[in-house]
């Protein structure tokens, strides 16, 4: 719609510390991309971010070292986890005391993390709660003895944003014109503006389309012109109100790509999707999967390529001799609680792809037995082994239903052959133990 006399254009996404933990117009990934410094050389800190895990930053300060990460001006780094890796741990107490801290000025600090008596070889981290996420324009490790600074590697996760946690964000567009800039009026991004997703119906479709989906929220419109598209394959809509938008899919090729949901209402803008993702899958029950062939039969072997999304959708699979995962082996749960999945395998190796049984936000609510195969003299696969599920630079994802007591201290000696124990006070908790359940009482 531009022409000689009048410009115009698409308002991108604006990312602010509200706007990200409000509506995640952005997903979450690695915050490395400011500038290191520290008491170490320049060369020196590269290592903390190269993936070379067993090669270390060599700092030889003898007190007080530290290496620390500062984003571009008015902007935070908004973080989900904190974690830093340690070879050849010969001894804990270099590290026993370490800090990791959080500034905005560079000058004071804020504890956010204190290292223990629990620190290990391997990746030690630290989660950070939804409602109390960090931000802070700069990150930094504080060590206090030589060798507290003998790090591996390091990997800050989460979300670089503008520093701003109002609810509305003003910012002032440029025009350049043969180089000139010119400042024109102020655009303000609003939360009252702005549609959000808060539910589908379904997470999954078969890559064969005609399936229908509900997308719930507020902010929609009955009347404006509405369009979705799932990884840029149009969703025809066929219903749509102030609160809901039911599309159908269409078909989806074989395509190695990343996940993408774009919903946009006329006059409104793209609704926020709020991080959820709607996967085109390819079901193990259909024939298609399989190049209209037979399905995977007991001894055979079964790899799943990277943008593949494979879903588990039968009761029980065959006893696999291998499955190698690159793209995603989804278990989806069944509406019926007491339905039970079984899968068996001897080898499962997720080769920087997912294994998924329950997310954190989408659990798995019915029953599922995976059982490993195997005898001491099957051959291993390198560093895993045998009767394994091994994880290469992947995801195993295994979220069952949320039970807010797993254990708990006996009150009172529980004799052998007594029908009924006394435990100690859950502090207002529900008990939610079922009957069927089998608990057990260790001796002491």
């Amino acid at each position: 719609d531009s022409n000689s006399s009048k410009a115009a254009c698409t308002l991108p996404h604006v990312v602010t510390s509200y706007s990200a933990t409000e509506y995640k117009v952005v997903t979450t990934g690695t915050l490395h991309t400011g500038t290191w410094t520290g008491t170490a050389s320049t060369a020196e800190l590269k290592k903390l971010v190269d993936g070379k895990n067993l090669v270390d930053l060599s700092d030889s300060t003898s007190s007080d070292c530290h290496f620390q990460i500062a984003y571009k001006a008015n902007h935070v780094g908004v973080l989900d986890e904190a974690k830093f890796f340690v070879n050849n741990l010969l001894s804990k107490t270099p590290f026993i005391g370490m800090k990791f801290q959080g500034s905005n000025d560079g000058t004071t600090f804020t504890d956010l993390w204190t290292i223990d008596e629990q620190v290990h070889e391997g990746w030690n981290s630290k989660d950070f709660e939804a409602k109390s996420k960090p931000a802070f324009n700069i990150y930094r490790f504080q060590g206090k003895t030589t060798g507290s600074c003998r790090i591996g590697e390091v990997r800050l996760n989460g979300i670089e944003s503008i520093q701003d946690d109002k609810n509305s964000y003003a910012c002032t567009p440029k025009l350049m014109v043969d180089g000139v800039a010119t400042d024109l009026s102020p655009v303000t991004f609003k939360d009252a503006k702005t549609p959000k997703l808060t539910a589908m119906s379904t997470r999954f479709g078969s890559v064969l389309g005609g399936e229908s989906i509900i997308f719930t929220g507020t902010g929609f419109s009955d009347t404006a012109t509405t369009t979705v598209t799932i990884d840029n394959i149009a969703c025809a809509v066929t219903a749509k109100t102030t609160e809901s938008i039911t599309c159908t899919t269409g078909k989806k090729a074989y395509k190695p790509d990343t996940p993408k949901l774009v919903i946009n209402i006329e006059g409104f803008g793209n609704v926020a999707t709020m991080g959820k993702e709607f996967l085109y899958v390819s079901k193990w029950s259909d024939a298609q999967t399989w190049g209209n062939d037979l399905s995977p039969q007991e001894g055979e072997a079964v790899s799943v390529p990277k943008g593949q999304h494979l879903l588990f959708d039968i009761k029980k699979g065959p006893k696999l001799s291998f499955l190698n995962v690159e793209g995603s082996l989804i278990f989806p749960p069944d509406a019926d609680a007491s339905h039970e999945r079984t899968f068996d395998a001897h080898y499962v190796l997720v080769k920087g792809g997912r294994m998924e049984v329950g997310t954190a936000e989408n659990r798995y609510t019915s029953k599922m037995k995976i059982t490993l195969w195997s005898t001491k003299f099957d051959p291993n696969i390198p560093i895993f082994g045998n009767k394994v599920i091994g994880v290469n630079y992947g995801t195993l994802d295994m979220h069952g239903i949320e039970r807010p007591i797993t254990w708990r201290n006996l009150k009172v000696t529980a004799d052998a052959g007594a029908k009924e124990i006394t435990i100690n006070d859950m502090k207002g908790t529900a008990l939610d133990w079922k009957v069927g359940e089998e608990i057990v009482i260790a001796p002491t």
